[in-house]
């Protein structure tokens, strides 16, 4: 009688929990689904699935379907085991309470909580078996026997990872879990897709694995259910279990905390740019470095090397537009990050002559061009000559493309600017 009333409380307990837990996680899901919405959205959605279920079976397949190779269905039922949860056993804090009047009390939850698991996971295998069933009937020609041995073979593939992730989760950790967590998993999904292709070459090695599968799930049952001493770890594993999918919802939503911003490329050293030292000077030099030291500077290094290949691989006189282009758009890209410069707040408290803008404007665009110039006009005469003579040509053409093109520029952009506001 004693043995019937504790195991009738366990099971009582057990029952409350897992109840208290589907109505958590049921109101997760509430505040980020609306049911309205769900129920417009998931009857057409059903409506198209048997539609295309059906398609599956009487219509005819699809060039690309029918060209699939077997070894994608493993794959497929590898990362479908990968996203689905892990075990959750229905431990609390609490229980270590009891511990010492009612051990059995806890086995029989997580004796519990484990069928539970492992009848869950046989329904979402059943539910893939549906799904790919025509797919493994019409494209591969596999027979009722190879299927059933397929999804038994599954099923039991996720019975060990299931229990494999729980126990190492709570018996290492620190670098220890992370290795035998990556050699145990790589093992068994490796053992798991010999497994599947020798369905049909070799079935007694896939029956092999099988059985080994059952072995090792009973043996981690209970050795899961007879461990002692990683009480606290246990707990920290199944509040992790437990809060995934809240983890999941309001992710999007909580801000990360800022990163510090980290050390630039170039300019890493106060160094000077210009010889001179005169306020204007000193502005261009500051606008230069906080270009460069920004974020913009990837921009920066993406349009000069996709530049430099735009005029690179076309043929004259095609390469020579292009190359004209890129200098415009170039152009008024640095001149609208050079405006910017001087919006900054900083600046504006700095005094400062009206005319200090217009004064460094010249030079700062030449210092912000020159580069991508050089590069883009390498790749040019790369093309027109030979690499070596090409690269020779680039040394005294770019700086002397940089030097011309921003007065005549500037010229053009400010007379357009003016015509604007006219």
């Amino acid at each position: 009688m004693n043995k019937i009333s504790s195991s009738t409380r366990a099971g009582s307990l057990f029952r409350r929990r897992w109840l208290d837990y589907i109505r958590h996680q049921t109101g997760v899901l509430r505040t980020a689904f609306d049911g309205v919405v769900l129920l417009y959205i998931g009857i057409p959605g059903l409506l198209l699935l048997g539609r295309v279920y059906y398609g599956l079976w009487q219509d005819v397949l699809p060039s690309w379907l029918t060209g699939l190779p077997f070894q994608a269905v493993p794959v497929a039922l590898i990362l479908l085991t990968l996203l689905l949860g892990g075990l959750v056993l229905y431990i609390e804090a609490a229980d270590v309470l009891f511990l010492k009047q009612h051990p059995k009390w806890v086995r029989e939850i997580m004796l519990r909580a484990t069928s539970l698991a492992l009848v869950q996971r046989l329904v979402v295998i059943l539910l893939e078996a549906v799904l790919l069933l025509p797919l493994l009937w019409r494209v591969y020609g596999m027979g009722s026997k190879e299927i059933i041995i397929l999804f038994v073979l599954t099923y039991t593939m996720n019975a060990v990872y299931l229990l494999l992730s729980n126990l190492l989760a709570v018996v290492f950790t620190g670098l220890r879990r992370t290795l035998l967590g990556v050699g145990g998993t790589g093992s068994l999904l490796a053992s798991y897709i010999i497994g599947v292709l020798c369905i049909e070459l070799r079935p007694e090695i896939s029956v092999i694995i099988l059985l080994c599968y059952i072995l090792v799930s009973v043996w981690l049952i209970g050795r899961r259910v007879s461990l002692q001493g990683r009480f606290e770890r246990a707990i920290r594993e199944e509040e992790r279990q437990r809060t995934k999918l809240t983890g999941m919802i309001l992710q999007p939503s909580v801000e990360r905390p800022v990163k510090t911003r980290p050390r630039p490329w170039l300019f890493r050293r106060s160094g000077h740019l210009i010889r001179q030292r005169q306020v204007h000077d000193r502005v261009t030099e500051a606008a230069v470095k906080s270009f460069f030291r920004g974020r913009e500077v990837l921009l920066y290094v993406q349009f000069t090397i996709y530049g430099f290949t735009a005029v690179f691989l076309p043929p004259y006189p095609v390469n020579l537009l292009v190359y004209i282009g890129l200098i415009l758009l170039l152009f008024q890209w640095m001149n609208s990050q050079r405006r910017a410069f001087y919006q900054v707040k900083l600046l504006a408290i700095l005094p400062k002559d009206e005319n200090l803008e217009f004064i460094c404007a010249p030079k700062t665009m030449r210092l912000l061009l020159f580069p991508a110039i050089l590069v883009i006009t390498a790749g040019l005469c790369m093309n027109l000559f030979t690499p070596g003579w090409g690269l020779l040509a680039a040394i005294p053409l770019g700086p002397a493309v940089s030097l011309l093109a921003v007065p005549v520029l500037w010229r053009f952009f400010s007379m357009s600017s003016r015509r604007r506001k006219v």
